[in-house]
């Protein structure tokens, strides 16, 4: 237990200390760009676009629609991409464990 538990925290510090240069160092990629600007709308908006115009997850663009709403800049994006992605670990350890 205390081993399977090291290495959750081993593999999440490693990936976040892989990611956290992307996330001030490089420039948006265009649907990063294009989510924001999406997400950046009134929330009525947003959910019309998402839902009916464009297609998508509509969670994953009110995640985005929160975070902007916390801090504008691009940077808020990506650290919500940076907490997902580890996040990502312990729940798949999690469904392997349910699975094994």
């Amino acid at each position: 237990m205390r081993t399977t538990a090291l290495a959750l925290i081993g593999s999440m510090t490693f990936l976040f200390v892989r990611l956290f240069p992307d996330v001030t160092e490089k420039p948006l990629h265009e649907d990063e760009a294009v989510a924001g600007l999406i997400s950046a709308r009134p929330l009525g908006d947003m959910l019309h676009t998402v839902l009916l115009d464009r297609g998508g997850a509509p969670l994953h663009f009110l995640f985005a629609h929160v975070a902007l709403a916390v801090d504008t800049s691009a940077d808020a994006l990506r650290w919500l991409s940076v907490v997902f992605a580890l996040a990502t670990i312990p729940v798949c350890y999690d469904l392997g464990r349910r699975l094994a």
